[in-house]
């Protein structure tokens, strides 16, 4: 056995940091490291090279045998490892029942990217993207002699998180998550030609008939799915929400029919019930990956119903305490497992029969669309630990191996769904449902006799998986029994098959039982799809005081499709009845030959005396902007009651306003309030302008704010601070050629008076875009002294970016070209093409500028070879000269780090955080901590944790040598022939909002684009490295590593 498989020794007394305060916890060393969990555990190594190597997902079959899906250690373009898949499956056995694997077999090969795995009837399930493949074995050798594709999403994107899963749920269905916004099409019962872009969690049977989205999401990476014993779905997911103040990735309750963030285009034309979904739990930038909950066997009621989810990021695994919170839960969640070295990263958890835990460290390979894996280590292997509790009581015959399964009749099959033993009850259970209709008997007798709410709702989720008018008639009788989870777990079931003889019980359940049943309840009458469903879910909005039976109720009533009883309600109900039926007609248009909803039905509920009602109605609206004009004459208002609200308050009247800036009438009233006389008043218009990312920008917006970004005369002043306001608010707007135009001579007035802040003139010229044209010499100038010398890395990338954009004569060129021995990487790379695109003497001499200094080694290489093949036949030694000096830097460049590193003296994190926020690092221009800073970078909060201080260092001094996702850079071509580098988001209206500096933001009606590819250079500026001491480097990286 290899030093790997046990650890070498145990130092007590440690703490885990729990949200409740600190957690006493054991340290086990092993070879690697020391991995800490709570006192009263023990970790040991289950499986271990050279029997796994980069194992990533596991699942147990019947007979106790583990199925590891295993990376071949590439990252090479997923492009390209489709066409030559090298992955595995590996069938691990413990001969011997020690709890370590000592044999294997290959169980299947030549797999894309493995993203999941299940054992189900005989078969194992994998996803590997852009399929869900399904592998038997049929004579039992350790060889899948059969696979077949079990279903194909028919999308594969650059990070290959399009599929997930798959998990079996409690009903037998086999469910699947789809991340990364390809866009997919499916003929849904009744939507036939269905098409999304978003996130979703799928279901099917297992032949995939029944096909239907579960949940909606704008989140990256929706990962893994677990089930309650009531029915209730939690899912984790990355980018749950636009990072910032230490949010990012987390766990929701994952509602039927629900919608949860990040809030992009990729939502539009999917059913809302409101706002966005909340978080269950916010994990920050956990990048969590399995997620498990526990049956509590081996470890009694204290793990019961626990979840635990690893996280990549953290080298954690997560513990959840769900506490029941009306129709939903608010968490406890606490650190269970953590590594202390870099490349231990967890992908997966699962329980086994004794109830120990297994826990999945892929190991170092992973560094594809990774923030964390700088580097990828395909030769650091990764390992299957066992966490196991002490003391607990043996159970024999964990998997019931002993029992004559073939032998027993429906009656003693249903006799084990009272098993204390999790896997005889789970074969039991799809045993009897692979029975059929003949096990209903046996079924129903058990639930009529247990005196134990656990087998009666087990029982159920049997008959779940049974078709046939008396399994459904015998899960009807589970609406009325005396346990609230067992009637909660017969108002999924119900729902599921679409029982529509329940309506009656269903609707009494909504109206008068507990919040969590009722929210059930709910959701069935809803997948009814019947009129008479209206009334009881419209008498139970009054009692929807959380959102997630709100959210529930009114889903259904979306799912009725039953406009009319919705337009009586609207007339003439309470407030709540008013709400829940005018977002249900507005949502269910999708459905109906015709909206149900029109402008005068809608616009005088803007006016409600009821809150409730007046922000759903202002919602409405700000959907269907052709009606917002009759709103016109309301926005003083608003922005007069913006003036005196809390901040929260007033980014909600102006979201409230956003979506309906697109109407002219309202857009002037807005416009209007920046003449106001009163500065409040502007300044609500202000963040109402800003928070309105319109398609295009109104043009009763251009002139006033132009005006009141006119350059003041004192430097200091509040009307300063305005104009700086006034310019931002335009740099975020998408601006026309000829908007642009109108600016251009403010622009050069506010550059030539010099009583704003340098940043702000900066972004005053930037604003000019393609219309910049000609530049005074003297701007020139004071942009190349900028670009070449300035204090701050984002004002010289904004200089460069200026300069970039303008149509400059020869001899201005010719300065430019000599400013290249001077140039940072990011200036370089942003000027160079348009000397290209000229040629002639600039271009020669900002060769030659390059190749005397030292950044040639970070400006792209195909730029470079640009600029050399762009050179006359007689500078030609000037371009080879640079080349072999580039390609002597880029070899260099790993050693000049590696001595910086070594050099490096103590950092001081109080020092750190002055560097962070002051003018010369200028960091928190683009990161934000703790909700303080800019949103251009990834947010910072609690970057200490998933980031080492080598990490962070390079980081900083080689910001292209990796990239976080979501902020990878893309080259964005369209169909004119303009080209954009940056990082691009989706926009308003499915516009592409790309980052192309720290300054500027280009939108581009996706529509205009011709292509998008993969950028080499960060919009983050080169060059740190030369800006700030080796004092100051050290210190920034300790504030940031002290950032957790």
């Amino acid at each position: 056995m290899t030093p790997f498989r046990r650890c070498l020794f145990v130092v007590a007394a440690v703490v885990l940091a729990g949200a409740n305060g600190p957690v006493a916890a054991t340290e086990f060393r092993f070879p690697s490291g020391a991995i800490t969990v709570p006192d009263g555990y023990t970790i040991d190594v289950a499986a271990a090279p050279p029997l796994v190597e980069r194992p990533v997902t596991i699942d147990f079959d019947e007979r106790g045998r583990l199925y590891v899906t295993e990376s071949s250690g590439t990252n090479i373009a997923v492009a390209e490892q489709v066409k030559n898949p090298t992955h595995r499956v590996f069938r691990l056995v413990d001969s011997d029942g020690d709890g370590t694997f000592d044999r294997r077999t290959v169980y299947a090969e030549g797999l894309m990217m493995p993203e999941g795995s299940l054992w189900y009837r005989g078969s194992l399930y994998v996803t590997a993207p852009p399929e869900i493949w399904k592998f038997t074995d049929a004579d039992d050798d350790g060889v899948a002699e059969s696979r077949e594709v079990w279903f194909d999403a028919k999308t594969l994107t650059g990070c290959a998180n399009d599929l997930h899963g798959p998990y079996l749920g409690r009903d037998g269905r086999i469910y699947w998550c789809k991340g990364a916004f390809a866009e997919q099409s499916y003929d849904l019962p009744g939507r036939p030609g269905w098409t999304t872009r978003a996130s979703h969690i799928f279901r099917a049977r297992d032949d995939t008939s029944e096909l239907e989205p579960v949940l909606t999401g704008g989140m990256d990476n929706p990962v893994d799915v677990v089930f309650t014993p009531e029915g209730e779905r939690i899912m984790s997911c990355t980018f749950l929400v636009h990072p910032g103040g230490g949010e990012r990735d987390g766990l929701i309750h994952a509602l039927y029919g629900g919608v949860y963030g990040k809030d992009h285009g990729v939502l539009d034309g999917h059913a809302r019930t409101g706002p966005l979904l909340p978080a269950l739990a916010h994990l920050g930038p956990a990048a969590p990956c399995g997620l498990h909950r526990h049956s509590g066997v081996g470890h009694g009621e204290a793990l019961a119903g626990n979840l635990f989810t690893t996280s990549f990021n953290l080298r954690t695994v997560f513990r959840t305490e769900l506490v029941p919170a009306g129709a939903t839960f608010t968490t406890t969640d606490t650190p269970f497992l953590q590594a202390d070295w870099v490349d231990f990263h967890p992908t997966d958890v699962i329980e086994d029969a004794d109830g120990s835990l297994l826990v999945v460290d892929t190991g170092g390979w992973y560094k594809l669309c990774c923030p964390t894996s700088q580097l990828e280590k395909p030769a650091v292997l990764g390992a299957i630990y066992r966490v196991r509790r002490d003391g607990a009581t043996p159970i024999a015959d964990l998997r019931g191996l002993a029992l004559d399964w073939k032998g027993m009749t429906p009656a003693d099959l249903a006799a084990l769904l009272a098993d204390p033993r999790p896997a005889v009850v789970a074969r039991a259970t799809d045993t009897l449902a692979r029975i059929g209709a003949a096990a209903v008997p046996a079924v129903r007798d058990v639930f009529a006799a247990s005196t134990s709410p656990a087998v009666r709702q087990q029982a159920i989720w049997t008959l779940a998986r049974i078709d046939g008018d008396e399994a459904r008639r015998v899960v009807r009788g589970g609406l009325g029994d005396p346990d609230a989870g067992v009637r909660q777990t017969a108002c999924h079931v119900v729902g599921l098959h679409r029982d529509d003889a329940a309506l009656e019980v269903l609707g009494s359940i909504v109206v008068n039982d507990a919040a969590p049943v009722a929210r059930a309840a709910a959701e069935a009458l809803g997948r009814l799809g019947l009129a008479e469903a209206c009334a009881p879910l419209l008498a139970a909005t009054d009692r929807a005081d959380d959102r997630a039976l709100d959210h529930s109720i009114t889903y259904a009533l979306i799912e009725t499709a039953a406009p009319d009883p919705l337009r009586t309600a609207l007339a003439a109900g309470s407030p709540a009845v008013k709400r829940g039926a005018l977002l249900a007609l507005d949502q269910m248009a999708d459905r109906l030959p015709a909206p149900a909803l029109s402008p005068e039905d809608v616009i005088p509920l803007c006016a409600a005396g009821d809150t409730s009602v007046r922000e759903a109605a202002w919602w409405v609206a700000g959907r269907h902007p052709d009606w917002s004009a009759a709103l016109a004459h309301q926005v003083p208002a608003l922005l007069r009651q913006m003036t005196t609200a809390v901040a929260a308050d007033r980014a909600a009247i102006a979201a409230l306003l956003a979506p309906l800036a697109a109407n002219p009438a309202v857009a002037g009233a807005v416009a209007v309030a920046i003449d106001d006389d009163e500065p409040a008043i502007r300044a609500a218009a202000l963040e109402a302008m800003r928070a309105a990312h319109p398609t295009a920008t109104p043009p009763s917006w251009v002139g006033v704010l132009a005006h009141l970004a006119a350059s003041p005369s004192d430097r200091d002043s509040p009307a300063a601070a305005e104009s700086g306001e006034a310019i931002a608010v335009l740099a975020g707007l998408p601006l026309s050629k000829e908007a642009r135009a109108v600016f251009r001579p403010l622009a050069f007035q506010i550059e030539s008076a010099g009583t704003l802040a340098p940043r702000a003139i900066l972004q005053a010229l930037g604003l000019l875009g393609e219309a910049t044209g000609e530049l005074p010499d003297v701007v020139v100038g004071r942009l190349l002294l900028i670009a070449t010398l300035g204090e701050s890395p984002v004002d010289r990338n904004a200089a460069a970016t200026i300069l970039a954009s303008a149509s400059l004569p020869q001899r201005l060129r010719l300065r430019v070209g000599d400013a290249f021995a001077k140039l940072g990487a990011q200036e370089a790379t942003l000027l160079l093409p348009g000397l290209v695109k000229e040629g002639g003497e600039p271009l020669v001499r900002a060769v030659d500028g390059l190749g005397r200094g030292e950044v040639a080694g970070f400006v792209r290489r195909d730029l470079l070879e640009a600029a050399v093949n762009g050179l006359p036949e007689e500078s030609a030694a000037l371009g080879a000269d640079l080349l072999a000096k580039t390609e002597a830097l880029v070899a260099s460049e790993r050693e000049a780090f590696e001595k910086l590193l070594a050099a490096l003296p103590e950092g001081d994190p109080v020092r750190g955080h002055a560097v962070f926020a002051g003018k010369t690092g200028s960091c928190s221009s683009c990161h934000a901590m703790a909700y303080v800073g800019g949103r251009i970078g990834p947010d910072l909060s609690h970057i200490g944790a998933i980031r080492t201080p080598r990490d962070l260092l390079e980081a900083i001094v080689r910001p292209s040598a990796s990239f976080v996702r979501s902020y990878e850079p893309s080259i964005v071509v369209t169909d004119d022939g303009r080209s954009f580098q940056g990082v691009v988001r989706e926009g308003a209206g499915g516009a592409l909002a790309i980052q192309t500096s720290a300054t500027v933001v280009e939108r581009v009606p996706r529509e205009e684009v011709e292509s998008i590819e993969p950028g080499r250079t960060s919009i983050m500026p080169q060059g740190y490295d030369k800006l700030l001491s080796p004092q100051d480097l050290a210190d920034l990286v300790a504030f940031l590593h002290r950032a957790k």
